[in-house]
């Protein structure tokens, strides 16, 4: 009798103790387990981020927890655009950032930060027979005709305008240069002029670069007046004294 509650005693203990590691098991890791290297976010990225070296970390995670589409090598994403906002720590798929980025044509890219593109209507005779090309750079005169009682008045309302794009032949995008120390954003350059561009004498429209506040009396100035382009010669970025240069000196105001 004293022979069975002892041995009754340790099959207790004994069932005891299996069943607390096996309740803890699922906790337990594994020494040696599969881990894969994969890119993931150094910091916080906000979205249509450029992508330097300094923000990505080669991490490596469990198997079961790499994402599909990963990547592993740092390099392959040096230079890509992410398309979405990147938190700390997260992983690099092709969702997020991919090859795609590379060819994008949009014209947002060759859009200067804090600028915005505007297109205005026009012809043969507006855009200097159809010979403005993108890249140029030109001033806008804005005629108007009866806007007051027997008066016409021809006004040029903005001087040093890059042209965009003629008709849907756009600018190309350029790697964007390092900036000196204290260069504006809106100072630097992102597109070129196509190789392939000819002169477009039928175009019905002009895309050019220009501030929030310019685009506001562009606009304006389209719905109340004709529109023409002058060209300036190369290097030629200089402001031109005039009697009247925006449409606050016909009492317009946007």
């Amino acid at each position: 009798m004293l022979l069975a509650i002892v041995f009754a005693l340790i099959a207790a203990i004994l069932i005891f103790l299996v069943l607390s590691n096996s309740g803890g098991s699922d906790k337990t890791v594994v020494p040696g387990a599969a881990t894969v290297n994969v890119v993931t976010a150094g910091g916080d990225i906000a979205a249509l981020t450029t992508l330097s070296a300094d923000m990505l970390k080669v991490t490596a995670v469990p198997a079961d927890l790499v994402l599909s589409g990963s990547y592993s090598d740092a390099a392959a994403l040096a230079g890509l655009t992410t398309r979405y906002p990147m938190a700390k720590g997260e992983q690099f798929t092709t969702s997020k950032i991919g090859e795609t980025q590379k060819n994008d044509k949009s014209l947002a890219r060759v859009v200067p930060p804090g600028k915005r593109a505007i297109a205005i209507p026009a012809s043969q005779q507006s855009i200097v027979g159809g010979l403005i090309l993108p890249g140029d750079i030109v001033d806008i005169i804005a005629v108007f005709t009866g806007s007051d009682p027997g008066v016409d008045k021809a006004v040029t309302i903005l001087q040093n305008v890059e042209v965009l794009a003629v008709a849907q032949r756009a600018q190309e995008a350029v790697p964007p240069p390092v900036t000196a120390a204290g260069a504006t954003p809106g100072a630097v350059r992102l597109g070129q002029t196509p190789e392939d561009t000819s002169a477009q004498p039928d175009a019905g429209t002009v895309t050019v670069v220009v501030t929030p506040e310019q685009a506001q009396v562009l606009a304006l100035a389209a719905d109340k007046a004709k529109l023409v382009l002058t060209l300036r010669p190369r290097g030629d970025t200089g402001n031109v004294q005039l009697g009247e240069s925006s449409l606050s000196g016909l009492g317009i105001v946007p």
